[in-house]
């Protein structure tokens, strides 16, 4: 499962990252162990208010022990600023509720304003750690 921290203190390495998931992912004497795949922070820039955002995704495996990682860490600080953690979805054609089908009411999408809906992003960094 892939797990999503939302911004992030600007100066987190992938070290200091590893150190904030690793002791939930170690487990305990009756909670199962896991295993941090693939960790990447994301620099994004907002093209509108021309913000610098920093996220990050980390896969973890099995799907219990991430969901004991959101739980945990949902809210916690890191480097002293409080952070939200989330499944982290991946949208495509068939799984995003945005696009119109042939069956909705199209004066609703024409009421809508889709620039207060999402902003426009773009990963102007993007740093990986694979397999560690």
């Amino acid at each position: 499962m892939m797990v999503f921290f939302r911004n992030i203190p600007s100066n987190t390495s992938l070290r200091e990252l590893k150190g904030f998931i690793s002791p939930v992912i170690k487990g305990g004497l009756f909670t199962a162990k896991g295993e941090m795949k693939k960790v990447e922070i994301l620099v994004m820039r907002d093209k509108i208010l021309n913000s610098i955002e920093h996220h990050a995704v980390a896969t973890i495996e099995p799907d219990t022990v991430a969901l004991r990682v959101i739980k945990k860490l949902h809210g916690k600080p890191l480097k002293g600023k409080h952070i939200a953690v989330r499944q982290y979805f991946i949208r495509s054609a068939r799984n995003d509720n945005r696009v119109m089908s042939n069956d909705t009411d199209l004066d609703f999408n024409d009421r809508r304003t889709l620039a207060t809906r999402r902003r426009d992003l773009e990963v102007i960094r993007h740093v990986r750690l694979l397999n560690y």
